[in-house]
């Protein structure tokens, strides 16, 4: 869970492999990227969130007096994509060399 003490602030891909609660004031929630949630998503509060949220579960956003935004934004997700696949799997620590002589 997020909220004014566990702020939700930054950019990237975040995984949750469950529900995401957030709880927000101003400023206590400002994320740009990808939010992927297996399990339902609930934003009460002050939220701004650029990029996308998939979450496989229902979505409850309520700002509370204030606003609760998900912006889809594809360049956000383009520079995502971008960061992520520049990212390569080390193969060498998967192989074991063993030798008969």
């Amino acid at each position: 869970a997020f909220n004014s003490v566990n702020k939700l602030n930054g950019g990237g891909i975040l995984y949750v492999n469950g529900n995401l609660t957030i709880t927000a004031a101003a400023g206590d929630c400002l994320f740009s990227g990808v939010i992927y949630v297996t399990g339902t998503t609930t934003i009460t509060g002050e939220a701004l969130i650029s990029g996308a949220v998939v979450s496989v579960g229902n979505v409850s956003m309520n700002g509370n007096g204030g606003v609760a935004e998900i912006d889809y934004d594809g360049p956000i997700l383009d520079s995502v994509r971008q960061q992520v696949a520049q990212y390569r799997e080390n193969k060498a620590v998967f192989y074991s060399f063993s030798g008969t002589k």
